[in-house]
Order: C-alpha cells, then structure tokens, then sequence
C-alpha cells in the first residue's frame, strides 16, 4: 500500500472519529430541559421585553416618577374562539352605537352610501339590515344610547346645503322597519348629542344656542355664543364644551357652558390647534394642541384648574371617555406623528395615522396598552368615532383609512 493510499484513510478515520466524539459530546450529553415553574419565562412572551411608555406591549405601563425602571404587567387574549378585534363592516359607516340589550352587547350602525340602517350581534359580528330608509352620502350619524333614535348629517345634491334629519327605530325591527321622523333646520354647522340631549347653533341667528331633546321637544334658546363657528361636545345634559374650530395656524379657545345659566367659562386660551373632549361628570378635559410641527397631550382638571401633560401624544378626536369610570380615558395613538402642522393635516387627509389604543388613567398617568391592530391584522388603522360600550368590556371604532367599523373586546 503506497504511503499517499495511507494518509488518505488514516485522515478518514479521524474526520469520522471527531464527527462521533461531536455529537456525543455535545448533542447526546445536553439535558431534555424540564418545566420549572419557578423559572423565569420572560422571554417567552410574544411582545419581548421592551419596557418604554410606548413599546407595543399589551399590558399596564405604570409612570415611573424617578424610582427605578417602568413596570409592565402584560395581560392579552387566550380566547380560542374568536379574535378579540372583529370587523363588524367592510363597507364604509357614517356612525355607530354599541349598546346592551337582553344582556347581549348590539351595534346598530348607517351605511354611509345608502343611509340603510343595520345591526349586528357584537359577539359573532352576525348583521341584519333594520330599515329600509334610504339616504345616500351621509357623512356623520349621531345616535342615543339605546340605538333607537338617531341624527344623520348629510349634503343635499347643490353640495352646499347641511341637512340633518331625526329618525326614531321601532323598537322591534326587521328588515322593512321604517324610519319615522322630521328634518332639523337646513344648514346646522355644529350639533352634539348625549344620549337624548341635543344641542347646535341656530343657522337662521348668529351664535345662538338651541338645547332640546332629540326629538326636539323642550326646545330652549339657551345663551348667544355670538358666532355660528364653535365646535360643540356635550359632557352630559347640563354642560358643554365649547372651542372654537383648532389649527395649527390659529391660537384658539376653550370654555366650559352651564348649559342652563348661559355661563361660559375659559380654561384655554390662545393655543395653536387646540382642540378637546369632556368627560361625562364634566370635570376633566382631555385636550390636545400643536406642539413644534406635532401633537401634545395633556388633561386639565376643572375643579383644580390643574394641567397635566400627558408622555402619549395623540389628537382628541382620538379619544373616548370610560363609561364607568369618571377619570379613565381610551386614546388611540399614532406609533410616530409626522412634521406638519395639527390638527389641519389629519383633517384634510394629508397624513394618515397608524395607531395602537390605549387606556389612560388621567388621575395617576397609568397607561394600558390594549391594542396594536398591525400585530392583531397585519395592516395599519387611523382610529376615529370611539365609543365605549356600558360595560367597558368592548370599544367600537372606525378606521378612517377606508371608513370600516370594527369592534375590540377589552381586556382586563
């Protein structure tokens, strides 16, 4: 045997003996790991470890006030059944209500094209259509808590001409029900509704307020607010918001109305795109404002005349108010806010938002990241039209990206 056929096979030996001593060292001698409960799992959830104020983990964020690093207890879904976040509508929506009855949780909502009316079962997102009211191009639709009786907002066909009309639902449906109701005078700019309280600008008298119920009934003239260009949210049936219309270009105003006296009284004044929401006891507000080409946040306390910024940056018009909880606040906030100027170019759909929705506790600054909806379906969502069910156990929205309605159960 020549020495070359001799260092061939001796190199061939050892090559096989290293890949045998290989894997018994390495793979037969390394333990089956076993189930410890005492063990940190950290990294085992889905979201990583990331602990700022806006890591898109579900879970609570709690402030940190300069003691030691921010605390996340991470909570989410484990239902098998369903996705929490549903689309109730592929179809663009004008306005919705999320309401309880017979202890199931019921959305009635008006197709923006059509004006027809449908409900669905917020739970399985079944739908049925209610109505056979026609009114195509409705731009906006205010409803009461019931999901009964309802005002919708649209153009006439000169393009120039506000209608708004009252209807009233049978309280059993079916697909023919019908609609009864009247017209509002022609050309209200401004119109807020609490539940069965409405109120809007006189369009035929410069600045005065009507307060009626929605079915125009107890109609007062309640105090001249001496422009028809305010922008009108009701707390509830005794108090008001009143702004002048934000952006970022012009200082503006807000005041809180005593809806009965007439009395108007400022706790903002002079801030470029100022704009806000009220909660329902009528002691907090939610504000937001242009801050250097984006958005600052911040809740003003009336009773305390005390104003806290707030670290998460979104626009008002983002926000809805608990249902059970006088201090708590639901906000979606944009992931980043682009260099522009606030609220003008969200409004005329120059920037488009992608959002997660969060829980704000306005009195401790707690924030609890509920939802990132390009994690739950893949796509980004400019959230609108918040509405907090009775419960708090769901929130319904509409993604202003295509005007679809979709609906979130919240988890506790």
């Amino acid at each position: 045997m020549s020495h070359k056929t001799t260092y061939t096979i001796i190199f061939l030996l050892v090559v096989i003996l290293a890949v045998f001593g290989w894997y018994f060292f390495f793979i037969k001698s390394t333990p089956t790991p076993i189930s410890d409960t005492t063990s940190d799992n950290s990294d085992l959830f889905p979201f990583g470890s990331n602990t700022s104020n806006d890591s898109g983990q579900i879970g609570t964020v709690k402030p940190n006030n300069g003691q030691g690093s921010t605390t996340i207890d991470l909570s989410g879904s484990n239902s098998a059944l369903q996705p929490r976040l549903r689309k109730v509508s592929d179809d663009q929506v004008s306005g919705a209500i999320l309401f309880d009855r017979g202890g199931f949780s019921v959305i009635h909502y008006m197709d923006r094209a059509t004006g027809h009316i449908f409900e669905s079962n917020a739970d399985t997102v079944t739908k049925t259509k209610i109505s056979n009211i026609t009114m195509p191009k409705i731009y906006e639709t205010l409803w009461s808590n019931d999901g009964l009786e309802l005002i919708a907002r649209y153009l006439k066909d000169d393009g120039v001409t506000i209608q708004s009309f009252y209807g009233v639902l049978p309280a059993t449906t079916t697909s023919n029900s019908s609609v009864e109701g009247y017209f509002l005078p022609s050309n209200i700019k401004e119109l807020s509704l609490f539940d069965k309280k409405v109120i809007y600008l006189d369009p035929t008298q410069n600045g005065i307020l009507v307060s009626s119920n929605i079915d125009g009934g107890k109609k007062v003239l309640s105090t001249n607010l001496y422009s028809r260009d305010w922008l009108l949210t009701l707390a509830n049936t005794k108090t008001a918001l009143v702004g002048t219309k934000p952006s970022g270009l012009v200082g503006g105003d807000l005041y809180v109305l005593d809806i009965a006296t007439g009395i108007k009284t400022k706790i903002m004044t002079d801030i470029l795109g100022l704009t806000g929401t009220i909660s329902p006891d009528g002691n907090r507000v939610f504000a937001s404002a242009e801050q250097g080409g984006g958005v600052a946040s911040a809740i003003y306390s009336i009773s305390d005349k005390k104003m806290d910024t707030l670290s998460l940056k979104t626009l008002s018009d983002k926000c809805a108010w608990s249902s059970k909880n006088k201090t708590v606040i639901y906000c979606a906030v944009p992931v980043s806010i682009p260099n522009g100027v606030y609220p003008d170019d969200w409004y005329q759909g120059t920037v488009s938002f992608s959002d997660r929705l969060w829980k704000i506790n306005t009195t401790n600054q707690e924030t609890d990241l509920l939802l990132d909806p390009s994690i739950e379906t893949g796509y980004d969502m400019d959230m609108i039209k918040l509405y907090v069910g009775p419960s708090d156990s769901q929130i319904i929205f509409i993604n202003k990206k295509d005007s679809s309605l979709w609906v979130l159960d919240i988890q506790e």
